[in-house]
């Protein structure tokens, strides 16, 4: 994750102190040293275990609900058989924090990310709230995912985009698959 993830959570930390328990406190610093173990762990390779990346993913989302609170949700749709796949290391949480960077998160305009998997595939899907600033994009977090996919497997990711819906779909693979 960016310095600016790393600055955020710290301020974040800092809120929870003033306002919330000590068990708050420790749960959210919990939250962010696993997501820092697995990013050091990860950057060592080129897929993981689904179920790895989706407990490292909702410990990320624990982290962002505690700033953004009732104004972002998740739904997780997992199927069991998903869990046993591989994915590339961070992509799911890439995924969950482009929708994050990308729309508006109000009380108003609550930002609702779906997140659906089974053995074939990885489905993250949210509606458009564009912020207003037309925050300037490289897009490099979808090119680099759609490059780590090409090295390590022959299967491709799918980008939708409707104006509407911005949906991703990241294949799936089991371990004898991936060459």
């Amino acid at each position: 994750a960016q310095p600016h993830f790393f600055f955020n959570s710290l301020n974040t930390l800092r809120d929870i102190i003033d306002q919330n328990s000590k068990e708050d406190a420790t749960l959210f610093v919990n939250k962010l040293s696993n997501v820092y173990r697995y990013i050091l762990e990860a950057s060592d390779t080129n897929f993981v275990r689904f179920e790895k990346e989706l407990k490292f993913s909702k410990s990320y989302m624990h982290i962002q609900k505690e700033r953004f609170g009732d104004n972002l949700s998740v739904e997780w749709n997992i199927e069991d058989d998903s869990l046993n796949r591989m994915v590339a290391p961070l992509t799911l949480q890439l995924l969950l924090e482009n929708a994050i960077k990308h729309n508006v998160i109000s009380k108003s305009k609550p930002l609702h990310i779906y997140v659906v998997a089974n053995e074939k595939e990885l489905l993250v899907k949210n509606k458009i709230q564009a912020k207003s600033s037309k925050m300037f994009s490289t897009k490099l977090g979808l090119k680099n995912i759609q490059k780590r996919y090409a090295l390590i497997s022959n299967k491709s990711i799918k980008i939708e985009n409707n104006g509407n819906t911005f949906m991703v779909t990241l294949p799936l693979w089991n371990g004898s698959e991936h060459n």
